[in-house]
């Protein structure tokens, strides 16, 4: 079955050995069958599609008049359009198999569903856009979105090779679109394996794919370099404000030269910024507002993104005819792994007498990690003193305090709603490696690791109070590492929290200090979601603060208007 050559006693086999012992009690045979049955029928559709494609071409015209040719090729688009519904049908057999059997699966054979998925997915992508009739095109934006949550599941399993992960019985699309507020849309970046480039709009209202409004043909090579030349002109900036860079280049050139470079740099990057941020919106926010500009009640955005979208902020492309970053635009922004494994439907937390647990880590991190000091006792004491406690002044857990063990006292015997971490952390393309900084280092070069962290979140999940909210302000992920990418965007579901606000590279002190107190505030202070919250403290950071540095002569150079201080703030996971 798996040759090209397709002899006949193979596709009967694939076509009639799945009974129903087989169906009960093997389903991954089954699964395996199904997706051989469809990998037969797509390539007697791709034959089908060439014989379409070569008479259009005119390479049969002497063999036939034009009336025949026009016969013919009616004929060929016809039998290519059975041929596709018949792989879709198998393919649709498979996933039914596929649901049978998700909370057993192995490692290898989940990398085989993912690619099951991508295959799936480019499908019915094709199926759409070949089928005139309104309500099958319906029927197959809905199998989309399915696929696409298949793949996005499969891919996060994979990652953290845990296979618990949204282990509930999935959701069919019908019911996901259900449970969607009229006040959101998602939207999906596709990045497909022939470089072509989908964009996926998912509303209460209806599922549309943009391609039709896209301002030109994408590719995945082409996004690819614009969005590593983007993240670039973030870590042109933190390099350049790094303290001991700065000392360095003031014994070399003195304070006044020192300064007017960085102020040049800023200003160069921030062109940059804008330039690679407005060719970015121009192809994938640009056909999303077109829709949504019709939907007036629709205020908040979540991106599910894909491969290399996963290291860009959003927050930062650029509006070249508002000469606006897209934070700056109607629509707050939150980051989803994939919708199915998103908490919908519940009630958003609670705005007063908010239980928290602060930590936080300020000295510099030794050899072999070599990370610099963190102002972190400045962002805890920052945002202890906002409103959303109430009377309930949040627990700290500062240096030598903050240690695993009493982390994991604290939440055994506490029930928080909010944990923040003030500390470095790295999101690696191998989970294993992805890691935070307690105190434990200093004494036994141990680092907190995501399955302890997991363990850690899960302890408030089995008191039946899980916590709502994990802040990470220090992390970071390497340029143009999606799979690290893929770590971050995944971790609110991986340990077990309802959302997880952290940073796509390590911020500036005094910004991080300035955000994080404001998106605290104004989830104490107004009924905004948890998204609107951070939108609004981004804004009022770039549009009314005073300057990023005011400590020093050096940090009056920093212009804060640039997306390095404030872009790298993700939302993740449930935006309520």
């Amino acid at each position: 079955c798996v040759q090209d050559k397709l002899p006949k006693e193979c596709k009967e086999v694939c076509r009639d050995v799945t009974p129903l012992f087989l169906q009960d009690y093997h389903p991954e045979l089954s699964f395996r069958l199904a997706w051989q049955l469809g990998k037969i029928y797509k390539a007697q559709y791709d034959t089908e599609k060439q014989r379409d494609a070569e008479t259009q071409g005119g390479k049969i015209q002497k063999e036939v008049n034009s009336n025949g040719q026009a016969r013919l090729q009616m004929a060929f688009e016809a039998k290519a359009k059975e041929q596709l519904q018949k792989t879709i049908g198998a393919y649709d057999s498979a996933v039914d198999y596929l649901q049978m059997m998700r909370r057993s699966i192995s490692q290898p054979f989940g990398r085989e569903v993912e690619k099951f998925a991508m295959e799936w997915i480019d499908l019915l992508i094709q199926s759409i856009k070949n089928e005139r009739d309104r309500e099958k095109q319906k029927t197959f934006l809905k199998k989309l979105v399915s696929a696409l949550e298949l793949f996005k599941k499969s891919e996060l399993q994979n990652y953290f090779q845990d296979y618990c992960i949204g282990a509930q019985p999935d959701k069919d699309s019908d019911q996901v679109l259900s449970l969607l507020p009229d006040d959101v849309a998602v939207f999906y970046p596709i990045l497909l394996e022939d470089d072509s480039v989908e964009l996926l709009l998912v509303s209460s209202n209806a599922v549309q794919l943009l391609t039709e409004r896209m301002t030109e043909k994408l590719s995945v090579t082409e996004l690819t370099k614009n969005a590593n030349s983007f993240r670039q002109e973030m870590e042109n900036i933190r390099e350049q404000i790094v303290p001991n860079n700065i000392t360095k280049r003031v014994q070399q050139i003195g304070l006044d030269a020192t300064l007017k470079e960085i102020k040049t740099a800023h200003q160069k990057s921030l062109e940059g910024v804008k330039n690679i941020g407005g060719v970015l919106y121009e192809w994938l926010i640009k056909p999303v507002t077109k829709v949504l500009n019709s939907q007036a009640k629709v205020s908040t955005l979540v991106i599910v993104p894909d491969g290399i979208l996963r290291t860009i902020p959003f927050a930062a492309l650029y509006n070249k005819e508002k000469g606006i970053f897209f934070v700056q635009e109607q629509y707050a922004l939150a980051v989803v792994p994939g919708l199915t494994l998103t908490t919908l439907g519940e009630t958003s937390m609670p705005r007063s007498n908010v239980q928290g647990l602060l930590n936080g880590l300020s000295e510099s991190i030794p050899s072999p990690l070599s990370l610099p000091g963190l102002k972190a006792g400045e962002e805890l004491e920052a945002i202890a003193k906002v409103t959303l406690w109430g009377n309930k002044k949040p627990k700290k857990l500062e240096n030598q305090s903050f240690t695993i063990s009493e982390l994991e006292s604290e939440l055994q015997n506490n029930s928080y709603s909010i944990v923040h971490l003030a500390t470095h952390g790295q999101f690696k393309k191998d989970p294993l490696e992805t890691f935070l900084v307690t105190y434990d280092f200093f004494k036994t070069r141990e680092l907190l690791k995501m399955g302890k962290l997991q363990s850690l979140m899960r302890i408030p999940t089995s008191h039946d109070k899980p916590v709502e909210l994990l802040t990470l302000s220090a992390c970071e992920s390497a340029m143009g590492d999606d799979r690290a990418a893929l770590g971050m965007a995944g971790v609110a579901i991986d340990v077990g929290v309802k959302s997880a606000l952290g940073t796509l590279w390590l911020v500036n002190d005094k910004a991080t200090r300035q955000i994080m107190e404001g998106f605290y505030q104004n989830l104490g202070e107004s009924k905004l979601s948890k998204a609107q919250a951070l939108q609004k403290a981004q804004k009022n950071f770039l549009e009314k603060s005073p300057v990023v540095g005011e400590e020093n002569e050096v940090a009056t150079a920093y212009d804060k208007r640039h997306p390095y201080y404030w872009g790298a703030f993700l939302l993740i996971g449930k935006w309520q």
